[in-house]
């Protein structure tokens, strides 16, 4: 677990002073990591803590690019255009949190409550915009969801008493636990792993970013096949489904 320094931005002068001295630390870490690390394990790193304080956005994203490998692009163009200014003051205080969530929140404290920021991430790439944005990057990829529609036979377990057989003792009834499993039907299986795909689908269709799907009025499509679901959608609603999209997906 790692502890970042707090980066207090009342005062600009020492603002600037204290997200140098970040950086300066923190860069030296990054040089320190292998570069095979992949974005996903930076971004589930936690944070011990973290204290900004009117920090400026474009500082604060600087200090985060400090602190990871990641090349951090921000899409200040877009930004601008939706009122997001790289002076908007940030204000957050946090412990014990992933770094993904410290971002979740920085973007979230960025935009209020009529700018939806997001992020999308490659191997050495983290980039920041709107997520009307991020969303025109449409990208198809499969996910494999057997482990979700694993089937458990019910059992009936129930006790028997044998009267026709001595019990342990020599005398009285023999009594024995029997476990029978349920015969299950080629078609009654085929039907039943049909409906558990199609319940998965409505779960993830009516959870994670509803509007976004065709039968919302979005774009995105989701289609199974066997125990795979084809997915065609934006960068955000794969990293909320599968976490990490790199470039060689």
């Amino acid at each position: 677990m790692r502890t970042l320094l707090t980066i207090g931005l009342v005062i600009t002068v020492t603002a600037s002073a204290a997200v140098g001295q970040n950086r300066s630390t923190s860069c030296s870490d990054a040089a320190a990591r292998s570069h095979t690390s992949s974005a996903l394990t930076l971004l589930n790193e936690r944070i011990n803590e973290v204290s900004l304080q009117e920090a400026p956005l474009d500082q604060t994203f600087e200090w985060l690019g400090g602190f990871t490998p990641l090349n951090v692009v921000v899409r200040w163009q877009v930004l601008k255009d939706l009122g997001v200014e790289q002076d908007t003051p940030i204000t957050i205080e946090i412990h014990n949190l992933r770094l993904s969530q410290v971002l979740w929140l920085i973007l979230h404290e960025a935009g209020g409550t009529d700018v939806r920021l997001a992020y999308r991430v490659d191997p050495d790439l983290l980039i920041i915009s709107s997520a009307d944005d991020l969303d025109r990057d449409m990208l198809v990829r499969v996910y494999d969801v057997s482990d979700l529609l694993l089937r458990i036979p019910r059992v009936a377990d129930r006790m028997q008493i044998d009267i026709t057989q001595p019990g342990e003792s020599g005398s009285g009834s023999a009594v024995s636990r029997r476990s029978d499993a349920e015969p299950e039907s080629e078609h009654s299986g085929a039907r039943g792993h049909h409906d558990k795909v199609e319940r998965l689908i409505e779960l993830i269709t009516e959870t994670i970013e509803p509007d976004s799907w065709v039968g919302n009025g979005g774009r995105g499509t989701i289609r199974a096949w066997g125990s795979l679901l084809v997915v065609r959608s934006s960068i955000p609603v794969h990293q909320a489904l599968g976490g990490y999209v790199g470039q060689s997906d």
